[in-house]
Formats: C-alpha cells, sequence, structure tokens
C-alpha cells in the first residue's frame, strides 16, 4: 500500500511538472517557418502572438508584420543564415519589452529588424557582438518611425557590426542611452533624444530633436547635424570635453520649438553656427537671445517671440533674410540689418504685437539698427513745418544711416492707446523723422491698407535721422495725439479708486468718469478738470459708492471744440470672498516680490506688472487650490528704477492692483 501511495505522489508531480512546463511555453511564440505575423504557420500552428506572449524568431527565417502586431519581448536567435523583422506598409508592432537582436555564426550575414513605413515600440534594443565585420546586426527605418522608450544598445563598438541607419526620412525616437556600433542618418531623417538627461552619440544627423527634459550633452564627441536642430521641451544642451563639438551643415536650421519660455545657449555659437533660425515657441515669455548673435540666412518667426537686448542683439547678416513673422511673433527688442538690400524688420513689443519696419532704397552697404518702442515718442512737441501731429503711442528707433534711404512705417488696429482715433486719411499720413531735436515731415511717397492696418512709406530720410513715427500733415485728419492711457481702477477702503495717465492736453476741457453695472450701459459719475499739461500728468477719481460685486469704469475726455473720445473700459469685482492680501516688500531692491494671503479663493490668476507708462513689462499665471498662499514672484532681470503697478487678476476679475516702485 506505501509503495502504491508513492508512485501515485511520484506521478502528480511529473502531470503537474508537465502542465507548468506546457504553460511556460504557451507564453512563447516562436517563428519557425517564413510567414506573416498574422498568421498561425507562422508560429507552428498557434495563434498569433499578443501583449503577453514572448517571441522567438529562429535562424533563417524573415516574419513580416502585416496587422497592429503585439508581444512581451523578442529576440532573434544567431545562426548562419539570414534573420529579419520586417515592420511593412503602415503597419505596427508594440514590444512591452526588450528587443534582442543575436549575432550570426557565418560571414556575410545579417540580423535585421527593418521598419518600413511602420510603427516600432519597445522598452529596449540590444545587439550582439559579432566576431568579424562580415556579420552584421542592424536596424534599419526607411519613412516609418522606431520609438525606444529605453537604451538602444549596439554591444559592439565596431561600426560594420552592430548598426542603426534611417534611410529615408524615418524617425528615431530614444528615451535612454544611445551606444555603440555605428549609424548612417539620411538628411531626411530625425533622431530625437525624448527621455532626461542623456548623452548624444557621435554621429552626423539629418534632424536632430532634443525634447523631454534635462541636459543633452555632447560628451568629448563631435556631432554634426546637416538639417534642423530643434530644441524642444524643456531640454539643454551642453557640450564638454576637449574632442566636444557641435557642427552645423551649410544649410542647417537652429529651431526652438516648446510651450515653455527658452534662452538660447551653446546650440546658438557666436561662430561656426546655422545657417537659419526659427522660432516656434508658443509660451507667453518665448525665446531669449543670451548674446549677441549674427544669422547670415533666413530668420523665421511661426509662434513667439525673440527678446533680444541693446547687448545681445540679433544682427541679419549681408547675404541674409527675414520673414515678416505675425502679431504673435515677432523680434521684442532691437535687431540689426547689414548690407543694401531691401529690408523688414519683423519688430514689435510684447503686450502690443508685430510692427514693422522697412528699409529700402539703400545707396550704399550700411548696418541700419531699429527697436519698435511702445511709449509717445521724445519731444514730440517740437514740430517742424509740414506736420501739425504725430503719434502719441509709439515710435521706432533707427540708428546707422550713413546715406540716403526709404523708411515704411506700419500701423495695425493695436496701434492706438485706446479707443480714440487713430488713422484716418491716408493721404494726409506722413512718415515723421527724428534728429534727437526736431520732428521733420519725412514725407509720403505711398500708402497700403486702409485706417485699420497698413503702411507708409517716407521720401529719402538722411543721415542722422535716429527715430521714426506716424504724423499728419494737417490737425483736421489722423488724431494721433490720443489723449490717455494706462487706466487702471482697484478696490481702495471702501470705495474703487480709478487712475489713468494723459500723454498731452492741448484742447482738453475735463475727463468724464462714467461707470457701468454690466460693461454696456455706461452714465457720468463725475468730472476732473483738465490741467492743460504739455508733459505726462497723472489723474485720479474715487467712487465712493461702488455696487456690490461686479463694477465697469471708463473715461471720456471732453474737448473745448466739443469733440470726445472714450478710454478700454476696466473691471473690478468687489468679491468679499477675496480676504486680505498682503504685498512685499515696498520699495522693491531686489528681484522678488510676494503676496501673502490667508484665505485666497481658489481659481485661475494671473499677475501683470505695468510700468508708469501702463506697458506690460512681465505676466506670470498660476492656479490656486484656495486657502492661504504665499506666491512669489520673479521680476524681469534689467527691470530700471521707477513706479510700477502690480495686478492681479482673477480669471475675469480685478482682486488687486498695487503700485510699488523699484529702486536700484
Amino acid at each position: 500500500m506505501k509503495t502504491i501511495l508513492q508512485n501515485l505522489k511520484c506521478i502528480a508531480f511529473v502531470v503537474a511538472l508537465f502542465l507548468v512546463v506546457s504553460q511556460i511555453q504557451a507564453q512563447t511564440r516562436t517563428a519557425s517557418v517564413t510567414g506573416n505575423w498574422n498568421s498561425a504557420s507562422t508560429w507552428g500552428g498557434a495563434a498569433p502572438p499578443t501583449s503577453v506572449n514572448d517571441v522567438v524568431i529562429n535562424n533563417g527565417i524573415t516574419v513580416t508584420v502585416d496587422v497592429a502586431a503585439q508581444c512581451a519581448s523578442i529576440t532573434i536567435n544567431g545562426g548562419n543564415a539570414e534573420s529579419i523583422l520586417t515592420i511593412s506598409s503602415t503597419n505596427s508592432l508594440n514590444v512591452g519589452g526588450a528587443i534582442t537582436i543575436n549575432s550570426a555564426t557565418a560571414n556575410f550575414i545579417n540580423k535585421t529588424i527593418a521598419v518600413g513605413a511602420g510603427i516600432l515600440t519597445c522598452a529596449s534594443v540590444s545587439m550582439a557582438t559579432t566576431q568579424n565585420n562580415n556579420r552584421t546586426n542592424l536596424l534599419t527605418i526607411s519613412t516609418g518611425t522606431a520609438t525606444v522608450s529605453g537604451n538602444l544598445t549596439m554591444n559592439d563598438a565596431s561600426a560594420s557590426r552592430n548598426q542603426v541607419n534611417i534611410t529615408g526620412s524615418g524617425t528615431l525616437n530614444v528615451a535612454g542611452s544611445f551606444t555603440g556600433g555605428g549609424t548612417t542618418f539620411n538628411t531626411a531623417s530625425t533622431v530625437d533624444y525624448n527621455g532626461t538627461s542623456q548623452d548624444i552619440k557621435a554621429a552626423t544627423y539629418g534632424n536632430l530633436t532634443l525634447s523631454g527634459s534635462g541636459t543633452k550633452t555632447i560628451n568629448n564627441i563631435s556631432v554634426t547635424v546637416n538639417g534642423t536642430l530643434s530644441m524642444n521641451g524643456a531640454a539643454a544642451l551642453a557640450v564638454s570635453g576637449i574632442s566636444g563639438a557641435l557642427n552645423y551643415g551649410g544649410t542647417s536650421t537652429l529651431e526652438y520649438a516648446s510651450t515653455s519660455a527658452q534662452t538660447t545657449g551653446v546650440e546658438f555659437p557666436s561662430s561656426g553656427g546655422p545657417l537659419n533660425l526659427r522660432i516656434n515657441n508658443t509660451s507667453a515669455s518665448g525665446v531669449t537671445l543670451s548674446a549677441a548673435r549674427t544669422l547670415n540666412g533666413l530668420l523665421t518667426l511661426t509662434n513667439g517671440v525673440l527678446n533680444t537686448t541693446s547687448t545681445n542683439i540679433l544682427t541679419i547678416g549681408s547675404t541674409g533674410s527675414s520673414g515678416l513673422g505675425n502679431n504673435s511673433s515677432f523680434v521684442n527688442g532691437p535687431m540689426q540689418k547689414i548690407g543694401s538690400s531691401v529690408f523688414t524688420f519683423p519688430i514689435g513689443k510684447s503686450g502690443t504685437g508685430i510692427r514693422p519696419i522697412g528699409i529700402s532704397n539703400l545707396g550704399s552697404s550700411q548696418t541700419i539698427t531699429a527697436e519698435f518702442i511702445r511709449t509717445a515718442p521724445p519731444n514730440r512737441t517740437n514740430l517742424t513745418a509740414g506736420i501739425t501731429q504725430i503719434s502719441n503711442c509709439e515710435y521706432w528707433t533707427i540708428n546707422g544711416i550713413t546715406s540716403d534711404l526709404f523708411a515704411t512705417l506700419s500701423w495695425t488696429s493695436n496701434s492706438p492707446c485706446n479707443a480714440s482715433g487713430y488713422v484716418n486719411d491716408l493721404a494726409t499720413l506722413r512718415a515723421a523723422s527724428y534728429n534727437g531735436t526736431n520732428w521733420f515731415d519725412g514725407g509720403n511717397t505711398g500708402t497700403s491698407g486702409n485706417p485699420t492696418s497698413g503702411t507708409v512709406t517716407s521720401t529719402q530720410l538722411f543721415s542722422g535721422t535716429i527715430g521714426l513715427t506716424l504724423g499728419s500733415s494737417t490737425s483736421a485728419t489722423n488724431p494721433l495725439p490720443v489723449k490717455f492711457s494706462g487706466i487702471t481702477a482697484f478696490e481702495k477702503q471702501a470705495g474703487i479708486q480709478i487712475d489713468w495717465i494723459a500723454y498731452q492736453e492741448d484742447n482738453v476741457d475735463m475727463y468724464q468718469v462714467e461707470h457701468s453695472a454690466d460693461g454696456i450701459v455706461f452714465n457720468p459719475i463725475g468730472t476732473v478738470s483738465s490741467r492743460n499739461s504739455s508733459v505726462e500728468t497723472s489723474y485720479s477719481f474715487f467712487d465712493a459708492s461702488p455696487l456690490p460685486g461686479v463694477n465697469f469704469y471708463r473715461l471720456r475726455n471732453v474737448d473745448f471744440d466739443g469733440k470726445s473720445g472714450y478710454s478700454n473700459i476696466v473691471k473690478v469685482d468687489l468679491d468679499k470672498s477675496v480676504k486680505t492680501i498682503s504685498f512685499y516688500p515696498n520699495p522693491v531692491r531686489g528681484e522678488f516680490i510676494s503676496l501673502q494671503s490667508s484665505d485666497l479663493t481658489k481659481g485661475n490668476y494671473s499677475v501683470r506688472v505695468m510700468n508708469s507708462a501702463g506697458q506690460q513689462v512681465y505676466t506670470q499665471r498660476f492656479n490656486h487650490t484656495g486657502g492661504a498662499i504665499n506666491q512669489t514672484i520673479h521680476l524681469p532681470v534689467g527691470m530700471q528704477s521707477g513706479i510700477y503697478i502690480l495686478q492681479l487678476d482673477r480669471e475675469t476679475s480685478k482682486v488687486l492692483s498695487k503700485t510699488f516702485v523699484v529702486q536700484k
């Protein structure tokens, strides 16, 4: 009896072991005949692999992916015959784990993964070393895409034995390390290092994209980019080591493409840099030029601003050119052009948009620097014969004119400083030129557009011209000198205070303050007499009886001749759920200020800082979940001493408006 029980136990153990082995084997699909992935015959009669199956491709076998395929891992066996995994047409293969390519055992034999026009996704790729240069393990891409979320490791350092080749316009995305072997990249191909901090592989790239986050390092090796180097996301580039070098091909392009603010770095060198530059940054802050640079190719402005300064200026060389930009993409600061060719400076100012200025009919090569300034021109009452008034909203500085040229000025719907008229008669419009003391009639040799937006071209401008703006030959048209700007309204004590700035007050009798409960129907609530000043003058009005909740305000300037104009509308929400907000320090001597509250209403907030002219110099957005808050604001580097206004808005309602002083 005891012997029988022992025999039964042995039989049970063998059966259990058989079932375990069978289950393990059931998780593996082995291709022993050439065929399509979705064919059971390829897998010895078993169902095609799914995401839980490990796949083995035997020696001498070719498997073609003909569906949207999945598996857990792939191993290509070694041996004395070709083994190929092909992703055909637009099909895809998603490998949850590793791809392992073993080496051939005979000469002139390759083990290959070929991504045609399809898509390959995997966690990692590992290629085994081979015995000599006549045996190669390969990952090839034609026009498709291969994405490796981990490491791509070519264990053989020889470029002949382990290879990654992109033969067409395909894309390789690597989130981990990319090491060993050799590479051949078509000029239309793209390699994207899209992980965190990564070392860039020594290679000659078509297009190279650095995305994800962290620092991408060229570590003591040489990297060449013949197409576009795209700085994407939050990635930054570093070049280290004696042999570390970034080289650009003769027709290369440097692109900044991100949704967050970017600053140029080693990817934009002072010499040996890219031919072309493309700005495609959709953040509010855009791209900041960290040092002076010269571009001899094409500047393309697609999205976002390029921030420059007089020190960190962008110069377009004699062979360079620029696209026109758009209202959300322009050079925010000074810009320089060398040469004698026709050129339009795609310049503007954040918060106002693009305001280009063109130069033409240059008699000789010149180095012209231009910048758009969103404020009243200097000495704007020093007018000579031919012009009766000039813009009170904006002007251009222009320097370097050594011989005659023509200038073309522009205006848009953003040009007026408030709701008053701006341009209404193109025939009497003039380009006014400034020599540092007086404004002169710069003429009108032609206009384009309409009163809302257009251009006017001057007659010949002579050396000594340092400024340009719009002017009018008669006071009856083109009411360029608007009356006021910078209107703000904010809660103060038990009421609401309305502040504004008058730029000039020729013929102004008074300012009428109007109130509305809905922003549509306005009624006058008070007047402020004009001081008839010829310089900027600040005014205030206090509404001691505002409505609970939302209040709207606007100004109406009334002239002695009966004419009038309106300001923009401002809104104040007396939301009693907003508790006391502390603002410190004031005066500001450093670069940081803080907003603090013990109980701030939940919502999306925006912080804006305006200078005394009402120009926005800083903006920041943040989301608050409700309750206590201590929000630190990093002011822009280089803010000048003076008086500023900080405004805090929650969605469509103004929460806070405070004046502070910057002391340097």
